[in-house]
């Protein structure tokens, strides 16, 4: 306030003769800033969300626009500063993942894995418990394996990196 206080001071009549004052290159410099910190202060507060669902339909140019955002030069450091401000980091929230005992538990779903289930405890009620360990014991390597499946996922990228062995990826997000 108290730069806006001296500049109008500036601009205040002096003597009889009605002449202004001409402002120093860096107080002008300096009101240009401000100028520019309101006009962006002002812009954040008409940049709303936009649904992904809705961006994905609108061009590059009307999303410049949306988001009052220069396509050449980006945002500036006040900008970014401001919205994050207003709208937080830029970040996903991981917290929900699903943890690895659930994803142990979803292969016994699978209908053929209860059938198989259901005939170990049939060959345990008729006294035939060999085949019930048998049985189980191939439901627990099936389920492992597919567990594994489901976790550890292999990609081969030859056709496209020329690589000799697939990539390994994985399902969680990446650490900062």
């Amino acid at each position: 306030m108290g730069r806006r206080l001296k500049f109008l001071q500036k601009l205040a009549f002096l003597g009889q003769n009605h002449r202004y004052k001409a402002l120093e290159r860096d107080e002008v410099e300096t009101l240009i800033d401000e100028q520019c910190e309101l006009k962006a202060i002002e812009r954040e507060k008409t940049v709303a969300a936009l649904p992904p669902g809705e961006a994905c339909k609108c061009s590059r140019e009307e999303l410049a626009r949306a988001f009052h955002v220069d396509l050449d030069s980006g945002l500036s450091e006040f900008a970014v500063a401001q919205r994050r401000l207003v709208h937080g980091w830029n970040e996903f929230v991981t917290d929900n993942a699903e943890p690895v005992w659930k994803k142990y538990l979803d292969q016994f779903r699978n209908p053929l894995i209860l059938l198989l289930l259901g005939s170990s405890v049939v060959s345990v009620l008729t006294k035939e418990y060999e085949d019930a360990v048998s049985i189980a014991l191939a439901v627990l390597i099936v389920v492992t394996v597919g567990f594994i499946q489901v976790t550890d996922l292999l990609v081969d990228e030859s056709s496209f990196t020329g690589e000799v062995e697939p990539c390994g990826k994985t399902d969680s997000p990446l650490a900062d």
